[in-house]
């Protein structure tokens, strides 16, 4: 029974491939015209950004609702290609593209207008993450392409700010959260340093004065930082931070000698990979409530990296399966990790990219069932994970027919 009626959606809407056993329903994306997609960025309302060839063989970035093939090309800045980074909530898209003069340039799309940020008195520029504000982070060259430094942009205002160095020569800007503070990375002579910024011209916070080096690689809603920092011991340890200097938190490993943190959500639940005491390494979740570090474990392999983590906890990143034969993208959700290969349908072999938003919803990147590499949108459609009886998908096949038809009267 659940096969035929599976047929009957696979026949009746092609775009839309459904493993009923998991209860996840797959999108095929589509492109903008050529054979190639990829997704990079995924916001709270099903929205995707990424990457595809256009007919014509070049590389735009795309913004898509979600549905099948109705991507939207964001175009170029005048040049050949445009690359997409990141996307906030209200459909806004940065990342970088290249000029008519062939120079390549951070960019802002909002709806289907695409700008120039401009960039830091030299010839490039790129756009790393947005708020929801339309405050834009990244980093540029300096005069004489000298120097890069991080910088925040204002849609409001129309203004790149040099958020300048830490008195080095060089920075970047890897996280913003909604209130405009800014989290990267300035050298100094003992290294790399940890910064914070509120997104004013160089008016940078150093977070460490410990001697050793330290890298911020995200920031969430209340100020919390997370990232790498350098042991007196010369090892790498995953730490957070409330921004206060020097009063950074190695939160350790699974027993090995090296961490890193990547991502943190609203409640501060911090994800990346550590060591175990075997030499393995894993993806975790740190509890600061708990202090505690939790394995999450791999696909069958060896090694596991977690790369985003949504409200709710649920978690995303890549791990090998069994005799490390390949890298999977994965999901993780009350304390099980899921390979994306199993719970997708009509694709094969998957990149390890995946991206999470705050529904459950994934994004990524694998070859369809015509052999061609495209985007591909993920959604659980069954609250709690069960799957679903026959009945239960008579209704979601009921449902879907009757979008169609609704879809064919519009048309008329």
């Amino acid at each position: 029974m659940k096969k035929s009626i599976q047929a009957l959606v696979l026949a009746a809407f092609p775009f839309i491939t459904t493993n009923v056993y998991a209860a996840w329903v797959t999108i095929d994306l589509g492109t903008i015209g050529g054979n190639y997609s990829e997704a990079t960025a995924i916001n709270k309302t099903g929205q995707v950004a990424g990457n595809s060839k256009t007919m014509g063989g070049q590389t735009h970035a795309f913004r898509s609702n979600g549905s099948a093939n109705q991507m939207t090309d964001l175009g170029t800045l005048g040049g050949a290609s445009s690359g997409a980074a990141a996307i906030n909530d209200s459909g806004q898209v940065v990342g970088s593209a290249k000029t008519i003069g062939g120079q390549t340039r951070a960019f802002l799309a909002s709806a289907n207008q695409m700008t120039d940020l401009g960039a830091l008195g030299g010839t490039f520029s790129q756009a790393r993450a947005i708020n929801k504000n339309g405050q834009v982070v990244g980093y540029g060259y300096t005069t004489a392409n000298s120097a890069y430094h991080a910088f925040r942009y204002s849609s409001a205002t129309g203004e790149m700010n040099d958020l300048g160095t830490l008195g080095g020569a060089l920075s970047m800007a890897t996280g913003i959260n909604d209130s405009g503070q800014v989290v990267g990375w300035a050298d100094l002579a003992k290294g790399q340093q940890a910064f914070r910024s509120n997104g004013n011209a160089n008016q940078m916070t150093d977070l460490d004065n410990s001697g050793n080096s330290s890298q911020a690689t995200a920031i969430n809603g209340s100020g919390r930082v997370v990232g790498v920092l350098n042991t007196a011991g010369g090892r790498k340890h995953a730490f957070f931070t409330n921004g206060t200097p020097g009063q950074m938190n190695d939160i350790g490993t699974l027993g090995g000698t090296d961490s890193y943190a990547v991502a943190i959500n609203a409640s501060g639940k911090i994800v990346g990979d550590a060591s175990t005491a075997t030499g393995q390494s894993h993806a975790f979740v740190f509890d600061e409530g708990t202090n505690q570090m939790t394995d999450l474990g791999t696909l069958g392999g060896t090694y596991s990296s977690a790369s985003g983590i949504n409200t709710a906890g649920q978690i995303v990143g890549f791990a090998y399966t069994a005799g490390d034969a390949a890298a999977h993208p994965f999901f993780y959700d009350n304390g099980n990790m899921f390979d994306v290969a199993e719970l997708v349908s009509g694709f094969t072999n998957l990149s390890s990219n995946i991206f999470l938003n705050d529904v459950g919803q994934l994004a990524g990147t694998g070859t369809n069932m015509d052999g061609q590499t495209h985007a591909f949108l993920l959604t659980h459609v069954v609250a709690g994970g069960a799957v679903p009886e026959p009945a239960s998908i008579t209704l979601l096949f009921m449902g879907l027919l009757g979008l169609g038809a609704c879809r064919r009267t519009r048309i008329k």
